[in-house]
């Protein structure tokens, strides 16, 4: 409580500062610029506005200080100035400002105020700009790794809270013992008092009661609320998790190719897109240029641009193993013995979120050599099979230079799967590649070249393989515990989530807020807000 009363005493010093609304016209600074400034100070009490009444009265003072007519005009200007020069802002800026029109859009509706028209519209254009798919999914993950100070405000609400219905009720018992000689509750009643559901209720807020929500709070994600799923013996338990995959992060195919590439370049490979791969394996060919069909080959290509090409292979490889192509694929001391045009292939960055980064050059004689900066994971699936995706990547230990060339690898993949003719094994082996090599290389070589490729490539892979084999006869045990560790489920394709409510629930990010990983980084910049339409 005592810690609560700092908190509102120091918002309400904020108001009153020089810089604040009081001291504004004395001070210097404009009201658009103390419009971020005041809004994020009560951030932590928005957030748990829904569950919290000393959260909504301190809101109030927020909304006293927004319904002056001159700061309800520097809102609209605030929110033009955004969508209109979006494109020269950082990351940090328009998360900023997501979060003030978040905090604004909570205070609204909160406010005990009748809005007037102008208000009425700014809210409505404020949750159509939230309720955008692009802004909410960047929005997501910016929810899970609330900061120290915003989680210790949200714990002082909630005790402040507790403390004050607490506070009521001990003072009726008072009251009763003095009036009608009463004893005073003992220790054990006091607690009990404390779990009591009476105890929790409030008549002015028409019946929301602290006891029917579960709180938790931690140094690494603050406090989250969910309805209680039982109680035990006086106690609050709970509800189950259950783990759930997240929602896919792109809605298919040219969803996936729309979104802009600066900011894939800092987004590890999600589990939707090993899925577009498989869409893409079992995708017919019509409307493609099927440029080799034999019966252990078959290449279709789309070109989109100058450089742009996509190709997609369908291999019969007789006589080799799976784990093995699996193997001499995977490993880069392997791969640049059979495949001789590879140079300086080399992991750079392990394990982000279940993704690698690997680096690694292409040469070619009588072309400007071109490297390539991806992302790459590997899907071990339930039939056995072998998914590999790729996809191009940023990472200040290689960063794009003149020569080489970097070549945009929109995607790249991979799915080996073992099959059996006469007794004999056979690899059937599906390739996938979608980039643009840039540079001056005229189509028509594009054109010839490309189709050619995939076939060279598999029967490469093949010779290697077959070689191999044959000189590690026990290939199987030897790979077992290499191919095993892609195996592990990855914990960053789940979101924890309760038996009872799939959206509103505890969210268990201590192990992954103490990665400096675990923020994906998905803030916009220049191409995503192409995707708002208001």
């Amino acid at each position: 409580r005592h810690q609560a009363a700092l908190v509102g005493s120091g918002v309400v010093g904020l108001l009153s500062m020089p810089f604040g609304p009081i001291g504004m016209a004395a001070g210097g600074m404009c009201v658009r610029e103390l419009v971020p400034m005041v809004t994020l100070e009560f951030k932590p009490m928005a957030d748990i506005a829904d569950g919290s009444k000393n959260a909504r009265k301190l809101l109030k003072l927020l909304d006293a200080w927004v319904a002056q007519k001159s700061v309800t005009r520097q809102l609209w200007a605030y929110m033009d100035n955004l969508l209109q020069n979006w494109q020269d802002l950082s990351r940090g800026d328009f998360m900023r400002s997501m979060l003030v029109f978040e905090t604004l859009t909570a205070m609204y509706r909160h406010s005990p105020r009748v809005l007037d028209e102008q208000e009425t519209q700014f809210v409505q254009r404020m949750e159509r700009l939230l309720e955008h798919g692009s802004v909410r999914s960047v929005m997501a993950h910016a929810h899970k790794f609330p900061t120290h100070g915003e989680s210790r405000v949200m714990e002082c609400m909630i005790y402040a809270d507790h403390a004050h219905r607490l506070t009521r009720k001990l003072s009726k018992l008072t009251s009763s013992e003095t009036e009608y000689g009463f004893k005073s509750p003992s220790a054990d009643e006091e607690h009990a008092l404390r779990r009591d559901p009476e105890d929790l209720s409030d008549d002015s807020d028409h019946g929301e009661q602290l006891d029917t929500m579960a709180f938790r709070a931690s140094k690494a994600c603050g406090v989250v609320m969910a309805p209680s799923k039982e109680h035990v013996a006086g106690d609050i338990v709970p509800a189950q998790k259950v783990k759930v995959l997240k929602k896919p992060f792109f809605k298919n195919w040219d969803d996936f190719m729309d979104f802009d590439a600066e900011i894939k370049h800092k987004m590890p490979i999600t589990l939707c897109e090993r899925d577009l791969l498989l869409e893409k394996e079992h995708e017919s060919t019509k409307n493609w240029d099927v440029c080799v069909d034999r019966k252990e080959i078959r290449v279709a290509k789309v070109q989109k641009g100058d450089g742009g090409v996509t190709l997609r292979a369908w291999a019969t490889v007789p006589g080799v193993n799976q784990w093995v192509a699996f193997y001499l694929f995977h490993h880069a001391e392997e791969r640049m013995r059979w495949e001789k045009v590879l140079n300086g292939l080399r992991c750079v960055e392990p394990n982000i979120q279940g993704s690698e980064i690997v680096y690694s050059m292409l040469r070619v004689p009588g072309v400007t050599t071109r490297d390539f900066l991806q992302y790459r994971r590997v899907f071990i699936q339930e039939d056995g099979s072998i998914a590999i995706v790729m996809r191009g990547a940023d990472h200040p230990a290689c960063p794009e230079e003149k020569n080489p060339i970097r070549v945009e690898s929109y995607i790249s993949g991979y799915v080996l799967r073992q099959g059996f003719e006469n007794g004999e094994p056979v690899l059937n082996l599906f390739l996938l590649s979608c980039s643009d090599i840039k540079g001056l290389i005229p189509k028509w070589i594009i054109n010839m070249v490309a189709p050619k490729k995939p076939g060279e490539w598999v029967d490469a892979l093949r010779k290697a393989a077959l070689g191999y084999q044959a000189a590690h006869p026990n290939f199987e045990q030897e790979l077992k515990e290499y191919v095993d560790r892609f195996r592990a489920e990855n914990p960053y394709d789940y979101e924890a989530e309760t038996d009872d409510f799939a959206q509103d629930c505890f969210v268990d990010q201590a192990q992954a807020s103490s990665d400096p990983q675990s923020p994906l980084g998905l803030f916009p910049h220049e191409g995503q807000l192409t995707r708002l339409k208001l």
